[in-house]
């Protein structure tokens, strides 16, 4: 049977101290939410407060899970009166197993059906198929939808599926058996490609102190911001018998920047002075000069002695300089043994 006992909530709990030990406390209870239900549901017919200050209460009591000992001691007696026999009172349905809401099935081979450009989103492949948004989301819970992203992959003709397969064959290992093939470790190999960075953002968050100033930054038009590009040459790292960095793997990176007199005079500059600007185009002059003046020679520079052919290595842009140039191959013949080739 279930208690019957009164509680008065304006007296005072004079046994608690005695009943809770002091290394139970603090409790993080969730039955403190039926405690607070009756005591708000108290004070509102007692009219002892308003109906807004009794939200900020449910508030205060959301934020502060720490119950005190008068709040235990009513979840005690809350819990009394919920119980029968010391259990919970039993409030599942006692009806027929085949009642209540049918699920609505959906049918799995019109999503086969529907086309790609309609299955990008729940939304809208909840308008194609005619169900709720709900009920998709339900069955990407239970596993039977997944979500895929497609990335465009290059349009290859034959010749092009057969030229990659030579050069990955040529990355072969000659010294090892054909049973057990393996890679070469390409430490020989320098990649070198650019990039465009911008000079600034359109937003950009920072953490200042409370008594800062918010930095103020400005442009003569913020979609048209300056970019600079840069060239970057790296390789694989080299260390010794005991772990230690011999090569670090970083030949360099350079802007793609020049210095120039300017021609006439303004309040901010006069002429004649030496101004730095960026190199807007990427073109083929301008990437062969970074690379016989900068990267050749960083390669010369930093390279550990290994008597082996350097190749350099770069992809199939059109601004990129072809092997067989007249001048990157008289540099090469004056400096190391470094060759240049595609992938």
């Amino acid at each position: 049977m279930a208690s019957n006992i009164p509680i008065d909530w304006n007296e005072p709990p004079y046994d608690v101290e005695d009943a809770v030990p002091r290394s139970s406390r603090p409790i993080h209870l969730w039955k403190r939410i039926l405690t607070s239900k009756l005591m708000v549901e108290k004070e509102i017919m007692c009219n002892r407060f308003s109906m807004s200050s009794t939200t900020s209460m449910v508030k205060q009591w959301k934020q502060d899970k720490t119950l005190t000992n008068a709040e235990r001691w009513a979840v005690y007696h809350a819990l009394l009166e919920k119980s029968v026999n010391g259990s919970y009172v039993d409030v599942s349905s006692r009806k027929a197993r085949n009642c209540g809401h049918k699920r609505i099935e959906v049918d799995l081979n019109r999503i086969q059906q529907i086309e790609w450009h309609q299955r990008t989103t729940l939304t809208s492949l909840s308008n194609a198929l005619g169900v709720s948004c709900s009920k998709l989301h339900n069955l990407f819970m239970r596993g039977v939808l997944r979500r895929h992203s497609s990335a465009i992959k290059p349009h290859l003709k034959d010749e092009n599926k057969i030229s990659r397969l030579e050069f990955c064959l040529s990355m072969l290992d000659e010294s090892t058996t054909s049973n057990e093939p393996k890679f070469k470790g390409m430490y020989n190999y320098v990649p070198i490609d650019e990039k465009w960075f911008y000079m600034t953002k359109k937003e950009q968050t920072y953490y200042l102190l409370n008594n800062e100033e918010d930095p103020h930054r400005s442009c003569q038009s913020k979609n048209n911001i300056a970019k600079v590009m840069f060239l970057a040459a790296t390789a694989r790292p080299r260390f010794d018998g005991e772990g230690r960095v011999v090569f670090s793997s970083k030949v360099g990176y350079w802007a793609f920047v020049t210095e120039q007199p300017t021609q006439r005079n303004s309040r901010n500059i006069q002429a004649g002075t030496m101004e730095m600007k960026a190199i807007t185009s990427g073109k083929r002059e301008n990437v062969k000069a970074f690379l016989i003046e900068k990267v050749i020679l960083a390669i010369t520079e930093k390279w550990p002695s290994s008597g082996e052919t350097i190749y350099v290595q770069q992809d199939n842009a059109r601004t990129h300089v072809p092997p067989n140039d007249p001048d990157f191959g008289y540099t090469v013949a004056t400096t190391k043994n470094v060759r240049k080739e595609y992938p």
